[in-house]
This record gives structure tokens, sequence and C-alpha cells, in this order.
């Protein structure tokens, strides 16, 4: 088995390589610190595996940042047989050095030109041959996402790297242009930037979510082929076959608590699209850079805004990102503001207390999350800043991206993985805690079976019943709202599932009831997988006090937004 390594700069393609190459389908972006370890994968060419490492960015084997020493490390190692190291072609220059130092570990080396051709359109030149016997190594002039330039690349592995030679001296890189420069004055302007970012963020909300967006169409059409076409259907077919108990484990518990969540996937989906869109354009790099005094100001960096948007995707991988930022300070306020940072499994539960309460209202209610998110998070971090973690924060020193056309393949097969996500977690998940809760909700404290009559007798409500002093102050005393949100602990797409099963006719509560409930919902303890993660990134003392803390702010919010409504 050949072992070969991927090597480059931050933002030269790496990634996408690595992707095309072993069949994976790992995180792209435009960012430093997208790649914070390595990744592994394998494919077979004529008969021969290879297995490919796709590195940490790194601009020196001498560097200071913790992806430079991760990546140093390994390839000081000896057990690889080549390096390809990865050039954006418009940074050619920036890679020599790293380049000269590469080939002191004396392992084959090959260097691929990335993004050649948009390169050449806009005037550059890289004179192949001269290059070559400058930097003493051999050179490929290709596209990463192209599927010729993967076999290619698989033929040079498979015949065998080339050890480099001592290079010569001559001119071979020629700049080209500078484009789009009126646009970035106008997305990165000193007095546009911000509203320029608030307007992209309400129209993605309105494009998710709004009444009359096309994603909403969609979600609605979802919603009605489910709940009165196909479940009817499958509820009659199997009451046919199976007993009582089997019909409402499978249709009333299981498959409506899956399906409850199942009708947001349209928005979840709109919603990531729009975001990684936003990623491998360059904008948020481009942007990161401007808020970067203003982020300084609350104790965090630019750095730290790919971690926090990245929370509006998934809290459990956002916050393996945060091991980008180098200052630790910064890192770990990063880590424990970024749960006050809406993810997209929470968002099934906004769209449903929204559209159960607000009607066609839903668009307001997610962009006010959003928002608050934002406020929060910020406020999150100052507070921190002065009194917990007191670290100084760091300059923002991150290469800022250009700006350019994503890849429709790259953007569609990021949505495919969203998509298999959200639904890999229904069928796990969800599934479960919906199936579990159905028999406690259904089976009695003395274990004779209910059949969906007398649920205060069941298990379900002697367990709620304790939990529900919580919303008391808030005017809210049904215990099965205080059962929904713990199931929430496990995945938040729970709480929606939980609701649909336990309030079949809809839910009835008062508008501040509900606002005060959302705001809860927000703000309370990340899910299992998420204090994983943190615990795994900083420490399991950090874990323990992010959950506590989360909820200790969830119960003040919600009784603030009450009290204050009230008055």
């Amino acid at each position: 088995m050949k072992k070969i390594m991927l090597v480059g700069l931050p933002n030269a393609g790496k990634t996408t390589l690595y992707n095309a190459l072993t069949g994976e389908n790992e995180k792209v972006g435009n960012w430093h610190g997208v790649t914070v370890e390595e990744k592994s994968g394998e494919y077979v060419f004529n008969g021969e595996k290879v297995t490919v490492f796709d590195l940490p960015g790194l601009y020196t084997l001498k560097g200071s940042s913790a992806e430079e020493r991760r990546a140093e490390k390994i390839l000081n190692g000896k057990n690889y047989d080549g390096i390809i190291v990865v050039v954006d072609a418009k940074r050619f220059n920036k890679s020599r050095i790293l380049i000269e130092e590469l080939k002191g570990l004396n392992k084959p080396v090959v260097v691929f030109i990335n993004l050649y051709a948009d390169f050449l359109k806009n005037g550059g030149k890289i004179e192949g041959q001269k290059a070559s016997l400058s930097l003493g190594v051999e050179i490929l002039f290709e596209e990463s996402h192209y599927e010729k330039t993967v076999e290619k690349i698989k033929e040079k592995i498979y015949v065998g790297l080339n050890l480099p030679k001592n290079g010569i001296d001559k001119k071979d890189f020629y700049l080209p242009q500078k484009r789009n420069v009126k646009l970035k004055r106008f997305l990165f302007g000193k007095y546009t930037a911000f509203f320029v970012f608030i307007f992209i963020t309400a129209f993605i909300l309105w494009f998710s979510f709004g009444k009359t967006s096309p994603v909403n169409l969609l979600s609605a059409s979802f919603e009605y082929l489910i709940n009165l076409k196909l479940l009817p259907k499958v509820k009659s077919l199997l009451g046919k076959i199976c007993s009582p108990f089997l019909v409402g484990l499978v249709c009333d518990g299981i498959l409506k608590g899956v399906t409850a969540v199942l009708i947001f996937l349209p928005q979840v989906c709109a919603l990531s699209f729009c975001v990684d869109f936003l990623d491998q354009s360059g904008y948020l790099s481009g942007f990161s850079a401007v808020a970067d005094d203003t982020l300084g100001k609350f104790g965090l960096s630019g750095r730290a805004l790919y971690t926090l948007f990245g929370g509006f995707g998934c809290t459990a991988i956002a916050v393996n990102s945060a091991n980008g930022i180098e200052d630790k300070g910064v890192r770990l306020r990063t880590v424990l503001s970024l749960p006050f940072i809406s993810c997209s499994a929470k968002t099934p539960v906004y769209l449903f207390f929204a559209s159960c309460v607000f009607k066609s209202n839903s668009f307001v209610v997610i962009f006010f999350v959003w928002i608050l998110s934002v406020i929060f998070s910020f406020l999150n971090s100052l507070l921190l800043k002065g009194i917990v973690v007191k670290a100084k924060t760091e300059n923002f020193i991150s290469e800022v991206a250009e700006l350019k056309r994503p890849k429709g393949k790259t953007l569609l097969k990021s949505l495919q993985k969203t998509a298999i996500q959200f639904i890999i977690k229904l069928m796990g998940v969800v599934l479960i805690v919906s199936g579990f809760l159905w028999i406690l909700q259904n089976v009695s404290t003395d274990f004779t079976f209910l059949n969906g009559k007398n649920i205060e007798k069941s298990l379900l409500s002697a367990i709620g019943k304790p939990i529900s002093v919580i919303f008391r102050p808030i005017g809210i005393t049904d215990w099965r709202y205080s059962v929904a949100i713990t199931s929430g602990v496990f995945a938040k797409e729970g709480i929606v599932s939980t609701l649909s099963l336990l309030f079949p006719s809809g839910i009835s509560l008062s508008y501040l009831q509900t606002v005060s409930l959302t705001v809860f919902c927000y703000a309370y303890t990340p899910c299992v997988l998420a204090l994983s993660s943190i615990s795994k990134n900083t420490n399991s003392k950090i874990a323990i006090f992010c959950a506590v803390y989360q909820l200790i702010c969830a119960l003040l919010l919600c009784y603030a937004v009450y009290f204050i409504g009230v008055l």
C-alpha cells in the first residue's frame, strides 16, 4: 500500500483534491483552519491500494500555529511514500519556501498547480518547464475537480513520484491583473460591509423560511404528501395485519415523530446551501477580516467568525474548527459562546412553534432568533473576557480568500451530505426517542396498555410532572412541555417529534408563552453530541460547565422575556 501526503498553503484546494481522489465528502471552505487535523482515505488503481492523507494547511515547516505543528510532525515521520504539494496558481511564489523545505525531507515530490484555468483567464502565467527547472520538481497543471485530473494524478502515483533535484533560478511567474476591485470595495467597505452582511443574512432567512419563498412552498408540498397521503395509507395497511399496540408504536409513535421533523428538510438544506455558498465564494473570509476589529472588542477575532458561523450548521462540527484559532483565550471564549449560535437542529423547533402560534410570520421568528444568536454570543464572550477567560485577543493573521464563483458540483455534494446527516439523525436518535416516549406515554405505572387514553396515569406523566416546575413561572403547568424539552438533550429535533406525539391536535399557548419557550429552546443545554465534542476539544470540566451554564442562562432569559412581556 502506498501512502501519499497532500500538503500546501491554506485554501489551496487540498481537500477538494482529496475528495476527488478518495470519493470522500469532507468539508471544503475558504478559511485557514477548515482542516485542523489530518484526514485519510483510500482508493484502488490498477490493483494497487493507495492511502491519501489530507494535512492541515501550512506556510512553512517551521510554523508556530497548531495546524502547522501537526502537519510538520507527520511530515517529519518516515512512514509515507511521497508528497503532492497542492498550490493555488495565484499564490505560486508564496508556495516556493514550503516546496524548498519539503524537498529537504528526501521524499518524492510533485507540485500540483490548482485553479490554473481561472489564473490564465485573468492574465496570469506560469511557464511550466522553467518553473520545473527552477524548483527541481515535476509540476502538473490541472483543475482538482476535473475527472481527467484525478486519473492523471492516480496514474502518476502508480508509476511513482520522482525525488526532487537542485533547482535553477529562472523567471517563470507572471501575476494576473487584479479583479473584482469595485465589488470588493462595496462588499467589504468601511461603511458598507455590515449593511451588506445584514442584507445577505435577511435574504438567506427569507429564502429558507419566508412565507412566499420557493423553499417554503416546497416544504408545504412535502408536508401535504407525508401527512395526508403517506401516513394514512401506512396506518390503514398496518391496521389490517398488526395489533393495536404495534400500529400505535409504528404510526403514532415512530412515524409521526420522524415525519414531524422530516417535513423541515427542504428548509434546513436551503439554509445549509446558502451558508456553503457564502463560504466557498470567499465572502465570509473577506468579511471576517473586516469584522476583526469589532469582534476584538468582544474578546473574539476574525478567525472566530468561521467557528461561530459554522455553528448555524452544527455545533459539534463547529467546535472542532475552533482548533484553528491559535490564541487559547479566544479559542475557549469562542467554544463557550458557540452554544448561543442557533444550530440547524433547532430550526425545526422554531418553525414548529412559529407555524402553530404565529402562522404566516415564521420568517420573522427565525430572523429574530438569528439576531439573538449574534447578540448573545458576542455578549457572552465579553462577559467571559472580563470574568472567566481573561486572555488577550489575537490579531487577525489569516490570509483572505479571493472572491470566486463556487463550483456547483462541490455545493451539491455538500448539500447531499447535509441531507444525509439530517436523515441519519432522524433514523437514529429521533426514531429511538419517538418510539421510547410513545411506549412511556401508553404504559401506565402498573404496566397496563393505555392505548392513548388516560395519559395522566402513564409512566411518562410520572417522569414529566416533577420536571414541569421549571416552566410554572411563565404560566405553563402542563408536564408534556417539560418532557418535550428534555428530549432535546439527545437531539434538538427530538423536541418537535415529542411535541407532535404529545399534542396531536396542536399546542395551545399564548404568544408570550410561545416566545418565552422559543427563547429557552434557543439557549438551553447543547445536545450530547455537541457536549461530547466540547469535552474532546477542551476537557470534561468545560463541557459540564457549558451544560449547566447554558441551562441557567436559558431559564433566566426565558423568565426575563415573559415578565418583561407581562409588564
